[in-house]
């Protein structure tokens, strides 16, 4: 069952909320990451008995720090790629295709096409 915190630490958490929100900023780098590090913070202080608290701010920042570090591993452990997204850029395999460019040679000064063959990761690039 989850307790409820008193007053106090209600109000001491609010106090300290910019600052923490700021903490896990500075580590995670999106604030919606930020506010999520900060949200997970309250609901184990929610679960953790208040008596066991000596420095109520120490442990914040400390718990928030440990969880902003944490989300941050596992992003790197699992990378995560935007809806959509694609991987564009010349490539050794896919399907080809040709390309008209216009070069013009330094020596006779008139404008050439050329046919250049490039490979693409898909057929929009």
């Amino acid at each position: 069952m989850i307790a409820h915190p008193s007053g106090l630490v209600t109000e001491a958490f609010e106090a300290q909320r910019e600052r923490l929100r700021a903490v896990a900023y500075r580590v995670l780098g999106s604030h919606a990451d930020a506010e999520d590090a900060v949200q997970e913070d309250w609901m184990r202080l929610v679960r953790q008995d208040e008596a066991t608290i000596g420095n109520l701010a120490g442990r914040l920042t400390t718990v928030v720090g440990r969880i902003s570090l944490d989300l941050l591993r596992s992003r790197q452990a699992h990378p995560e790629t935007a809806y959509g997204a694609r991987a564009c850029g010349p490539r050794g395999d896919g399907p080809r295709r040709t390309r008209d460019t216009a070069t013009m040679p330094a020596v006779t000064g008139r404008w050439r096409l050329r046919r250049s063959t490039t490979r693409s990761i898909c057929s929009r690039c």
